[in-house]
């Protein structure tokens, strides 16, 4: 997928959402963070090359978490754009 098909493939907000995730607290978005970063580094080593003790970032690894990162992408998105509309309007 490319980075356009990617960026179409997420764009899909409605306005309650947006509401509600520009109004959340900027520890709310990190605690998001980290919940999601937990649980994709507790699953590393499932992608770990045996041989060498390296992560393998293969096609599977990215097919596995794109649906993981879709959602957090998008809200990441809708948040910058709400902080930017606060200092430009």
């Amino acid at each position: 997928m490319s980075y356009t098909e990617f960026a179409r493939f997420i764009n899909k907000t409605i306005s309650q959402q947006v509401l509600e995730w520009q109004s959340n607290s900027v520890d709310n978005w990190a605690y998001e963070s980290i919940a999601l970063r937990e649980d994709i580094y507790n699953n590393i080593y499932n992608y770990t090359d045996r041989e060498t003790g390296l992560p393998s970032f293969s096609w599977q690894y990215q097919h596995d978490y794109i649906p993981q990162l879709k959602d957090p992408l998008l809200r990441a998105g809708v948040r910058l754009a709400g902080m930017l509309n606060e200092l430009l309007v």
